[in-house]
C-alpha cells in the first residue's frame, strides 16, 4: 500500500495513523504522516488525491482518518516551518532541475541565449558609470574608483532583487501546478534563487576580475561573500514567500514590489555613499537589512571597511531575516490551501 503522500514509500505499519485537522470555516487541513509527525496545510480534493480517493461531500471518508483537536498557533507556526525545511531537502533535486528548465526556456529562440543573463546588469553597470562616475565624478571612499565602490553592492542587489520580483508572481505563473499536481509550491521562491544564482556567480566573477585589473589585490576576507550570499538569499525568500502569496489573492501587489523595489534601491547606499548622510540619520540604515548586505559585499570584494562585521549589524540583519523569514512560512502555508479556488 503507497504511502498517502509520498506514493515512493510504503505505508509502514497499521500504527502510523495520518491525521487532518481540518477548519470548517477556512476549508483547510493540516496533514500529519508518519511517525515523524510531518505536517502540511492541504485542501480536501488535495488530499485525497494523494491517497488515491475520490473526495465525497467535501471530506475523505475512504480513507482511515480521524479527527484531531485544533493545534494551538504556536505549534501550527512550528509545523509549517518544518514541514518547509523538510520539503526543501526532500526536493532539493526538482528546484535544481526546475532552476535549468527555468534558465534553459527564458533564453530559448534567442541568438544570444545565456549571454542575455548578464548583458542587462553590464548595460546599468555601464549608464551608472557614464552619470556618475563622467557625469558627477562621483568617488568612493579614499578617492577609490567609482566602479570598484559601485559593483560589488550592485551585485548583492541584483541578487536580492531578482528573486523577490520573479518570485511574485510565481505561483500565478504556475497555477497547472498548483491546481492539477500535487506539488510543494513553496519550492518555486527557490527555484527563482538557485537560477538568480547563476547569473549572481557570473557577475560575482566580473566584479573579482575587475578588482584584478584595477590593480588591486584581493582581500583576505573575500571568504566571507559566500556568508552574505547566504544571508542574501534566505532575507529574498522570506519576502518572496509573502509576496508571492498575497500576489494571489490581490495582482496590485506585483506592481506595488516593482515601486517598492526601486526606491528601496536608492534608499540603499549602492550609488551613493553612506558618509553623506547627516550622523541623526543614520539609525535608517539599522532597519534597512540591504545595507548589511552591501557593505559586507563590499567589504568581502573590495576590503573597505564596514560595520557589516560587528555585532550590533549582525544582530540588526539576523533579527529582521528571521522574522521575515518566520513570517513568510506561516503566510505562504496558511493561504496555499486557498491558491487553487483563486487561480
Amino acid at each position: 500500500m503507497p504511502h498517502p503522500y509520498r506514493p515512493d514509500r510504503p505505508a509502514g505499519k497499521a500504527g502510523n495513523l495520518v491525521t487532518i485537522l481540518a477548519s470548517v470555516q477556512r476549508k483547510s487541513f493540516v496533514l500529519t504522516a508518519g511517525r515523524d509527525l510531518r505536517q502540511r496545510m492541504v485542501s480536501p480534493t488535495e488530499y485525497c488525491r494523494a491517497g488515491g480517493a475520490k473526495p465525497a461531500a467535501g471530506n475523505c471518508r475512504e480513507l482511515q482518518i480521524r479527527a484531531a483537536p485544533v493545534l494551538e498557533r504556536r505549534v501550527v507556526l512550528v509545523s509549517i516551518i518544518r514541514f518547509f525545511l523538510t520539503n526543501i531537502c526532500n526536493y532539493r533535486d526538482v528546484i535544481l532541475t526546475l532552476a535549468r528548465r527555468q534558465l534553459a526556456s527564458r533564453y530559448i529562440g534567442t541568438l544570444g541565449g545565456p549571454i542575455w543573463a548578464v548583458a542587462q546588469p553590464v548595460a546599468t553597470v555601464g549608464v551608472f558609470w557614464v552619470v556618475f562616475s563622467l557625469g558627477f565624478r562621483s568617488r568612493g571612499p579614499g578617492n577609490m574608483p567609482f566602479l570598484l565602490y559601485f559593483m560589488p553592492g550592485y551585485v548583492a542587489w541584483l541578487l536580492f532583487s531578482e528573486i523577490v520580483t520573479t518570485s511574485t508572481s510565481v505561483v500565478v505563473g504556475n497555477a497547472f501546478l498548483v491546481k492539477k499536481t500535487l506539488f510543494p509550491v513553496e519550492v518555486l521562491p527557490l527555484v527563482n534563487a538557485a537560477s538568480a544564482t547563476v547569473t549572481h556567480g557570473v557577475m560575482l566573477a566580473a566584479t573579482i576580475a575587475f578588482v584584478l585589473l584595477s590593480g588591486r589585490d584581493l582581500p583576505a576576507t573575500l571568504p566571507a561573500v559566500l556568508y552574505f550570499y547566504g544571508a542574501t538569499v534566505i532575507l529574498a525568500v522570506g519576502i518572496a514567500w509573502i509576496v508571492s502569496s498575497l500576489n494571489v489573492f490581490y495582482r496590485d501587489v506585483e506592481q506595488v514590489i516593482q515601486v517598492l523595489i526601486n526606491l528601496w534601491f536608492w534608499a540603499t547606499p549602492i550609488a551613493w555613499p553612506s558618509t553623506i548622510l547627516p550622523k541623526g540619520l543614520a539609525w535608517l540604515f539599522k532597519i534597512n537589512p540591504m545595507y548589511f548586505v552591501v557593505e559586507g559585499y563590499r567589504t568581502s570584494l573590495v576590503g573597505i571597511p564596514s560595520a557589516s562585521f560587528g555585532f550590533a549589524a549582525t544582530w540588526h540583519f539576523w533579527a529582521i531575516a528571521t522574522i521575515l523569514l518566520l513570517l513568510g512560512t506561516y503566510v505562504f502555508g496558511r493561504l496555499k490551501p486557498e491558491f487553487p479556488e483563486m487561480l
